[in-house]
């Protein structure tokens, strides 16, 4: 935290896009997180904050405070499929109860979504949409994600299709895109409206960042203690697949950064030729 505090009051995140977010369960440290986001906000007036929380640890408080501070926050929950994610918030009246509150606060400004993942038991769009619309019985709720998690371990290995199963998960994705039923679901809507734009606009693969969004000069990915990190789902203790660390630099060093640990879609031998390469961005 100290380190964070230091490396702003010395100017050195000037670079940085104020865009500012927090994944994993950043809700455990609202301790940390508090004086952290009231100082970003100090600094950087127009910033734009956005968390990432399971939902389990709202309450009253903590969700007027977000509301205060101008956050968005998206919501994990796998609508029927939550059951293989793990406990389900929505099962504890309470936390039920602080989910719904924060959803009613922060909706009307569109600063609240539902991040759903798909995994083998849980491939219907329509089904998650439907979900969160009779949770919340908003007929606009959007949910975010609504894809594939990309498996890079034996747990996300195992979510994912096989490849008999492929062929059935299409034919139900693409149904339901034609019939309306995922019309809010971000991972359908987002990437056809993308792909179809494309054609469109006749918008050339080198207008077409990296999925991730981690190739952009002006994003950063940091830690508590200033270490730069290849993106926010990875630590500064662990390794990439090359036995690069995931550590790639700090901030009292922004000059030193280099990103070793990821390939560029424009670095690969195949994506630069693909069809759909707007679509997966590699």
């Amino acid at each position: 935290m100290s380190t964070v505090r230091s490396a702003l009051c010395r100017g050195l995140l000037k670079r940085i896009l104020p865009r500012f977010t927090w994944g994993g369960e950043p809700l455990v440290y609202i301790k940390t997180l508090r004086p952290l986001a009231h100082a970003l906000r100090r600094k950087y007036p127009a910033a734009g904050f956005s968390v990432i929380t399971n939902g389990s640890l709202l309450n009253a408080d903590i969700n007027q405070w977000l509301d205060d501070m101008g956050f968005s926050v998206g919501i994990s929950h796998d609508g029927p499929g939550q059951h293989v994610r793990g406990p389900d918030p929505l099962d504890d009246p309470e936390k039920r109860a602080a989910i719904l509150d924060l959803y009613r606060r922060l909706a009307p400004n569109r600063r609240v979504s539902f991040n759903a993942m798909l995994n083998r038991a849980n491939i219907s769009r329509a089904a998650i949409q439907q979900f969160f619309t009779d949770l919340t019985g908003d007929p606009g709720v959007m949910i975010a994600e609504g894809a594939f998690v990309d498996a890079y371990d034996p747990g996300g290995l195992a979510l994912s299709l096989s490849s008999d199963e492929a062929h059935s998960f299409r034919r139900t994705a693409f149904q339901e895109i034609r019939q309306g039923k995922a019309d809010r679901v971000s991972g359908a809507r987002d990437r056809v409206a993308s792909f179809v734009n494309s054609i469109r606009l006749q918008r050339p693969a080198s207008s077409v960042a990296q999925k991730c969004g981690m190739d952009h000069t002006d994003s950063i990915a940091v830690d508590l203690r200033g270490n730069v990190l290849t993106c926010q789902n990875v630590s500064a203790q662990s390794t990439a697949p090359n036995g690069e660390s995931h550590r790639i630099g700090h901030v009292s060093d922004l000059g030193s950064v280099a990103l070793r640990t990821s390939t560029h879609w424009t670095k690969r031998e195949d994506c630069p030729k693909c069809p759909v390469l707007h679509i997966c961005k590699g």
